[in-house]
């Protein structure tokens, strides 16, 4: 078993659980239950989905402690709001979660949880008889429902206003003490997981959001290892990398011939201890009038590196200042304002007026963040790559 980011180790838990076995006079499990709680303890640690989690956890919960149905529960007794999922669809019944709401002030467990925030596993028949359960409006209006004359659950470090629990049902006989050891025992790992599901859902929901940014720029991203093996690449990059290359990659293929040669070069360069190391060389690809510009990002500690590709204009037009964020109308007055036309040339070319290609322009000014003529036109060629500061 692995060691995660957060130094959590499975092993080292379940060692310092058998202290915690040891101390209630128990010498130790079966050995098949040992084999069931450590296949459960990896099934655990591969959940990488919050939206998962509960279904995958209540599947391992009912391979170590068989119940009848069991269900993840999130309430809110201060906002009296519920969330829960059953294992088994269909297990609950329409308008379920207002009953449980109207009798939760009954159910000990509850109760018991909300005066001692303790987590660990405990039964309703710790605190009450078959005949006292029986006769509370909880199991009259619920429980006889769902067929649950016997339960258990444990509950997972939430904020205080929250409790978030994973439940037990049976109908039959009660759970035993070796089911309250077992729950004990994967209480840590049940904790574990979720964290760990809750960080990796937040991390692909950031890097969705970032791959999304990149896109919808006027960027294209390639992720490449060392040799020139590609690891990931954004969908612009790869028309591109298509339009000049004739070669549409894929990821875990290599790089086209042309690229690869140019980033093997900038390697090399790097890796000379000879010399200062000079800055990356941009790979700069033509044709029908476009420009394909590719950057090197290095992370030698990674071995891995970005390519930043970015599509330019060699002949300008009106249709290419519209990359700018300007209406047709706006790219075709600033077209002929880079031209050199005043407001009244630029307004007979286009059949305007003076006063409505002012109005134009205004709003031209506006959009690229400048105030004058002659900021416009630097500021549009500057950004199409036709000219530097």
């Amino acid at each position: 078993m692995c060691r995660t980011s957060s130094g959590f180790s499975p092993i080292r838990q379940l060692a310092d659980t058998g202290a915690l076995v040891r101390s209630r006079g128990i010498d130790h499990l079966r050995a098949q239950d040992t084999w069931t709680l450590l296949t459960g303890v990896h099934e655990l640690a591969a959940i990488d989905d919050l939206a998962a989690f509960p279904t995958q956890a209540m599947s391992v919960l009912r391979t170590v402690v068989p119940s009848l149905h069991s269900s993840y529960n999130e309430v809110n007794p201060r906002q009296r709001r519920m969330l829960y999922v059953f294992d088994t669809p269909g297990d609950d019944f329409p308008g379920s979660e207002q009953v449980w709401l109207d009798h939760m002030h009954e159910h000990p467990l509850v109760t018991h949880y909300h005066q001692t925030r303790g987590g660990h596993a405990r039964k309703i028949s710790d605190f009450l008889s078959q005949q006292q359960l029986m006769n509370l409006g909880l199991y009259a209006d619920l429980y006889r429902r769902l067929h649950t004359r016997y339960q258990m659950s444990i509950t997972l470090p939430s904020p205080a206003f929250l409790t978030v629990a994973f439940v037990l049902n049976r109908d039959r006989h009660d759970f035993t003490e070796r089911d309250r050891l077992v729950l004990n025992m994967l209480r840590p790992h049940l904790i574990q997981a979720y964290r760990n599901a809750e960080i990796l859902s937040q991390f692909q929901q950031e890097n969705t959001l970032l791959r999304q940014a990149i896109e919808e720029s006027n960027r294209g991203v390639i992720i490449v290892k060392n040799t020139g093996r590609i690891r990931s690449m954004t969908e612009p990059a790869r028309c591109w990398v298509e339009a000049y290359c004739g070669h549409q990659p894929h990821t875990g293929e290599w790089l086209p011939m042309e690229i690869r040669q140019w980033f093997l070069q900038q390697q090399a360069q790097r890796a000379d201890n000879t010399t200062l190391p000079q800055p990356h060389t941009p790979l700069v690809l033509e044709r029908e009038g476009k420009r394909l510009r590719i950057r090197l990002l290095t992370n030698d500690n990674e071995g891995q590196h970005l390519l930043l590709l970015e599509e330019q204009t060699t002949h300008l037009t009106p249709a290419s200042l519209a990359v700018l964020g300007l209406s047709q109308r706006e790219a075709e007055v600033l077209y002929w304002l880079i031209q050199g036309k005043t407001n009244p040339e630029i307004g007979t070319i286009l059949s305007l007026s003076p006063r409505t290609v002012q109005t134009h322009l205004e709003r031209i000014y506006q959009k690229l963040g400048v105030e004058t003529r002659a900021a416009a036109t630097m500021q549009a060629l500057e950004s199409l790559g036709f000219m530097k500061r």
